[in-house]
């Protein structure tokens, strides 16, 4: 192949024209704005079924956070302060057992009830 084919194959402004971008290369540096909401499971807890199926899966994960943060969520869906009327609480009570706080006692109940061979479940009392 010849220098001249070469010459008309990248064109007379080879040199100097700046490369061609693909279109996924424009769009990447083209931001996009986008609104989020966070997401609230107790959205989606609009039942007693629902919250019931929500609050039988935490034991099984053995995280008394995870426990503590289903039970908060559960109790957001329901209603905190009919939550806290309905346990006797009141609702700065109710914040603190299901705070971070409240958590390192479940963990130590949790920690008791399995050196006794026994495993947490959660089902509706209803």
């Amino acid at each position: 192949m010849g220098k001249r084919c070469i010459d008309e194959t990248r064109g007379p402004n080879a040199v100097t024209s700046p490369p061609r971008r693909s279109s996924h290369e424009t769009w990447r540096f083209s931001p996009i704005s986008l609104e989020t909401r966070p997401f609230d499971p107790a959205a989606y807890l609009d039942s007693d079924e629902a919250r019931a199926a929500y609050m039988t899966e935490a034991p099984e994960t053995n995280d008394p956070a995870f426990i503590a943060d289903a039970l908060g969520v559960i109790a957001r869906a329901r209603g905190l302060n009919r939550v806290a009327r309905e346990a006797g609480l009141s609702d700065e009570s109710l914040h603190q057992t299901l705070s971070p706080q409240g958590t390192a006692e479940m963990g130590r109940t949790l920690r008791v009830i399995h050196a006794l061979g026994y495993r947490l479940t959660a089902e509706p009392a209803r």
